[in-house]
């Protein structure tokens, strides 16, 4: 893995989202990643070698949240599960390096 890779990676994220259980968000990334860019790339290199990510590139928090629907009061929707949605907020380093390797295997997906 490269630094040019992560930065064609954060090119393609969405900005504006909401940032992950540490904080940092893709614009961070971005912003400072001629900076901190070998303490990342090493974890991804380390992850390779390894074969499995850091515990806090694996972690991730889900929020429920109810649906919205006028026809019941809040208390029968969320009385039952089926009325929550998740919403999970996964490692901004683990969407990096997930986007890394889906560009690596985006043109053998043409062969196909």
């Amino acid at each position: 893995m490269s630094i040019e890779e992560i930065k064609k990676a954060l090119k393609r994220f969405q900005k504006n989202k909401t940032p992950d259980d540490n904080g940092f968000t893709v614009e961070f990334y971005e912003m400072c990643i001629d900076v901190i860019g070998n303490n990342p790339l090493d974890s991804y290199n380390e992850a390779f070698q390894e074969d499995k990510l850091s515990i806090s590139q694996r972690r991730g928090i889900i929020f429920l949240i109810p649906k919205s629907d006028e026809n019941f009061s809040f208390l029968v929707k969320t009385t039952y599960t089926t009325n929550w949605r998740a919403i999970p907020l996964l490692n901004v380093d683990y969407k990096i390096l997930g986007r890394v390797i889906a560009m690596r295997i985006e043109p053998a997906s043409y062969l196909v």
